[in-house]
């Protein structure tokens, strides 16, 4: 694992002020709304360790992916998705 993601995981993550699993919520819809697709599988992987369950992680992604707002590589979702182990 990379130093900073280490720092950031070990650190931001631990803090008592919001769960892990609600931490990675909100990261897996940032990463949808910001497209970055390059990220997605480490953070779908990591939201289903931290307690959230399939049906909420495909819930999340259905509900950022039908946006009315245009946002052309959203197809690229259900690739990251069908790639993830523990969906597949």
């Amino acid at each position: 694992m990379r130093g900073g993601l280490r720092t950031l995981l070990d650190g931001l993550w631990k803090r008592a002020e919001m769960p892990a699993r609600d931490r990675s919520i909100v990261t897996v819809a940032a990463l949808i709304a910001r497209i970055e697709t390059f990220e997605m599988p480490f953070h779908f992987a990591l939201t289903l360790d931290k307690g959230v369950k399939p049906s909420e992680l495909s819930e999340i992604i259905t509900h950022l992916a039908n946006r009315k707002e245009p946002l052309e590589p959203l197809p690229s979702l259900s690739k990251q998705w069908q790639l993830h182990p523990f969906l597949a």
